[in-house]
């Protein structure tokens, strides 16, 4: 079972399961796997294409991704395990980095970018 989660299994569905729960089951697998979709989208194609995005350290790139996906600082600073002090400076040093100005002109030609790599 530990060797199925390492491979990217979603969930493990018992035989002894009704249909309407192995359904459901199947059902919220596939909306996960759509949302790693996206993610992987955004990591993979979308972002990397913003100018300037090859200056970002790991850090940055890693906040870059919790800010596009709409994450306060707060929230950024709790899934990335650092202080939402260190996130504000990372968020600085990625809107010098890719030359936007302020934290909306940044959401605002990432969101650009999505969309005309999703067209």
């Amino acid at each position: 079972m530990i060797d199925a989660i390492r491979k990217g299994a979603f969930d493990f569905v018992d035989k002894r399961l009704d249909a309407d729960t192995i359904a459901t089951r199947v059902r919220e697998a596939i909306d996960r796997w759509e949302h790693r979709r996206n993610i992987d989208y955004m990591f993979d194609i979308a972002l990397p294409s913003l100018p300037g995005y090859e200056l970002l350290t790991t850090r940055e790139r890693e906040v870059l991704f919790q800010i596009t996906a709409a994450a306060s600082v707060e929230e950024t600073g709790i899934k990335l395990g650092i202080s939402p002090r260190t996130v504000a400076v990372h968020r600085r040093r990625i809107i010098q980095k890719l030359g936007a100005g302020n934290s909306a002109t940044l959401i605002r030609a990432v969101l650009t970018k999505l969309r005309s790599a999703q067209a």
